[in-house]
């Protein structure tokens, strides 16, 4: 049973519990930098949730054919089987962000170009202050995200969110 305090706890300070997770894939071409890409998997109940990660240049050194700076791009989805991209409503968001953003510092870390985060929520079914849509999943990622990766800028683009590190 879970308690009232614990989802508190998870909302105010982002410190649910991440699951084991796995590298499942990885690509990277160390002759001419252009893409790289990453996919991550993990378990909760039975549901595999797959983080997919693709880097991409935003500087480049056409001597070196090598990046300056680069962004990563993030899509997710979760599997049950034959019902691919399972409504996820299982009550267990808290522990796929914190495993999700796991993920992510893990892979920026070992990829210190890594500049910024883009992703693209979905469902989007209200309007914000400025008309434009704005889900409730949108307002979760933020929130989320805005408490583990604190001094990075969120902008929101469209239907796109970039999420920007801070300059040293």
């Amino acid at each position: 049973m879970i308690k009232l305090t614990e989802i508190l706890q998870e909302i105010g300070d982002a410190s649910a519990l991440k699951v084991p997770y796995r590298l499942k894939y990885k690509y990277e071409n160390p002759e001419n930098f252009t893409v790289k890409y990453a996919t991550y998997q993990f378990d909760i109940d039975d549901v595999t949730y797959t983080v997919i990660i693709s880097e991409d240049p935003i500087s480049y050194n056409l001597k070196s054919k090598k990046s300056k700076v680069s962004k990563i791009d993030v899509s997710f989805v979760a599997d049950d089987g034959p019902e691919m991209m399972k409504d996820t409503n299982l009550n267990v968001q808290y522990k796929v962000m914190a495993t999700l953003v796991s993920i992510l510092k893990e892979y920026i870390e070992n990829n210190p170009i890594v500049v910024q985060i883009e992703y693209s929520p979905i469902k989007t079914n209200k309007k914000d202050k400025g008309g434009r849509a704005e889900s409730r999943r949108e307002l979760f990622y933020k929130q989320y995200i805005q408490k583990s990766l604190p001094n990075w800028t969120y902008i929101k683009r469209g239907s796109n969110i970039i999420i920007k590190k801070p300059t040293t």
